[in-house]
């Protein structure tokens, strides 16, 4: 297998310099590694900090109002959609993640009006 160009595709949500909040589609580099030998190499992402893990399930239909993220915050779904809308009015549908495919990162830049999920 290659060993190179490989990228995890998702989506930011930040806040302008008014705090009106935007998506922002990003690239995060992947590395084929002998990761945890001795099992197979894989793809791995560079290594970030973490203070600690929450999992949340949400109920159907559960619906927020707009809200700034309280930290960095990022939601991989692994069952269901989630249909999040930013202050500029923008929507979109985040779909649970296959190989690779989407995630949200709602920064701590984002603290004006933030996202409706």
């Amino acid at each position: 297998m290659a060993s190179g160009g490989v990228k995890l595709n998702y989506v930011k949500i930040y806040a302008d310099d008014h705090g009106e909040t935007h998506f922002k589609d990003e690239e995060l580099p992947m590395a084929f590694l002998d990761y945890a030998p001795p099992a197979p190499p894989l793809w791995v992402g560079p290594q970030g900090k973490a203070t600690g893990v929450t999992v949340c399930g949400f109920p159907p239909a559960w619906y927020g109002d707009l809200h700034p993220a309280p930290k960095v915050e990022w939601i991989m779904l692994m069952t269901a959609t989630i249909d999040v809308e930013v202050s500029d009015g923008e929507k979109r549908t985040a779909r649970p993640a296959r190989k690779v495919q989407l995630s949200i990162s709602i920064t701590s830049e984002a603290k004006g009006t933030s996202a409706a999920t």
